[in-house]
């Protein structure tokens, strides 16, 4: 049967509720189960819990901590048990209340340690270096951030003596001339190694540097590079299958003796194939011996004699229609073909062929074929026969204006050919 209890009674229960009592304290008080009491306290619009005080939280931790009895903890503090427990457990949850009271300067002296901790944790973040860096990059950070830091903090976070620092600070050596040399060279360098695309290694830059009237070494632009990991284009080794043909033989004028001392005398041609895409493209240049310069060029997809014929109709045009020249050449089908060996014969070009399997007749052509794989098409990626088209002409370009040639006395085409009087078209008659 379900017990019931006056009006009086429920006042009772607010009242005291309204000053201050648990409701442990309530129903001991009063007489009536916990449960009821906390029926009407939630209907009434009360607390359903009691919010304890932190210092009554720390004398209950503190006389449970010292294996005071539950029972005796509830009735000393009006509090049942399953709160105690709880308070016990959300004590633990937060990492547990010390029980020790600090003093004010132990309290203070947490907080600059806190405070000195924090700006460690800056120190070490701006500075991009650690406790195991070396000297100079202490040094170096300790110079970077010493306007928002002072030098001590800085010092102690980087485990660097501060006797160091201003003995570097104030009686390191001044640079020598060797080291002022260098930093003058340095950007002089790593300009024209950019300009040519990353194609000169050390003697082509040694060679640019003499022409500007900069006295150096080879040894020494080298050694500067090295410190700029300046690395200039490199081909990866190529293996090539060979196989059999049938030669006839076809005479062969020059014999290896590459040298004209007048312009127009000797042309030599090749041909090569490069990939744009998925196709693989033809490319046929003519060089004049005498100043090494590419005087034409054509790209086709076929190797063809189209192609040949092209390129040297474009030569003859470009060089003014010369006379008695001599045009030297592998043995391709696109070179012996009587197309081409007729056109040669109107124009009164004497032709000359390589000896069969004998590359090295033909070196100056293969020269070129290398340095241009070398430097520029084996770094490189073509879509199309247009962007392939413009990536050699621009080479080209390079080679004939700019890239210096041992043979040339490290001149260039342009230049060699310039310094030799070469005004518009030569036109002579002198054979190699």
């Amino acid at each position: 049967m379900i017990k019931k209890y006056s009006e009086e009674k429920r006042q009772e229960v607010f009242k005291a509720r309204q000053a201050g009592a648990t409701i442990t304290q309530i129903a001991i008080q009063t007489g009536i189960g916990c449960t009821t009491v906390k029926t009407w306290l939630k209907e009434a619009g009360f607390r359903s819990k009691h919010r304890w005080h932190p210092d009554e939280i720390k004398k209950i931790i503190r006389e449970y901590g010292e294996c005071r009895s539950p029972k005796t903890i509830q009735k000393k503090y009006g509090i049942c048990k399953s709160e105690l427990y709880r308070l016990i457990q959300k004590v633990k949850a937060d990492q547990r209340i010390v029980v020790k009271d600090y003093t004010v300067g132990q309290i203070a002296a947490i907080r600059r340690k806190l405070a000195t901790l924090e700006e460690e944790n800056q120190i070490f973040r701006k500075s991009g270096c650690g406790t195991a860096s070396s000297i100079d990059d202490k040094v170096s950070a300790v110079k970077r951030l010493q306007g928002d830091f002072t030098v001590h903090a800085i010092c102690r976070t980087l485990n660097l003596s501060k006797g160091t620092y201003y003995n570097r600070l104030y009686r390191s050596p001044k640079e020598t001339v060797f080291e002022q040399r260098d930093k003058y060279l340095s950007p002089i360098i790593k300009k024209i190694f950019e300009e040519s695309k990353e194609r000169f290694g050390a003697n082509m830059i040694y060679i640019k540097m003499r022409e500007q009237g900069i006295i150096t070494s080879k040894k020494h632009v080298r050694a500067l590079m090295n410190k700029m990991k300046l690395v200039s284009k490199q081909m990866t080794s190529v293996l090539f299958n060979t196989r059999t043909r049938n030669y006839v033989f076809r005479k062969n004028l020059v014999c290896q003796k590459f040298k004209a001392d007048l312009p127009n005398v000797l042309w030599v041609s090749d041909v090569t194939f490069i990939r744009a895409g998925d196709v693989f493209h033809s490319l046929c240049v003519i060089i004049d011996v005498f100043s090494r310069k590419v005087i034409a060029h054509k790209i086709s997809l076929n190797n063809d004699t189209a192609l040949v014929l092209a390129t040297f109709q474009e030569a003859f045009a470009a060089r003014g229609n010369p006379s008695e020249i001599t045009f030297h050449s592998d043995q391709g089908k696109n070179y012996t073909a009587y197309a081409f060996r007729n056109c040669l014969r109107e124009h009164g070009v004497h032709q000359s062929f390589s000896n069969p399997a004998t590359p090295h007749d033909n070196a100056i052509a293969e020269a070129f074929f290398s340095v241009l794989k070398r430097e520029d098409i084996s770094h490189s990626y073509y879509k199309d026969q247009q962007e392939l088209e413009n990536a050699v002409a621009n080479y080209i370009e390079f080679y004939n204006s700019m890239r210096p040639h041992r043979k040339l006395h490290n001149l260039t085409p342009d230049d060699f050919e310039h310094r030799f009087g070469l005004n518009g078209i030569q036109k002579p008659g002198t054979n190699v």
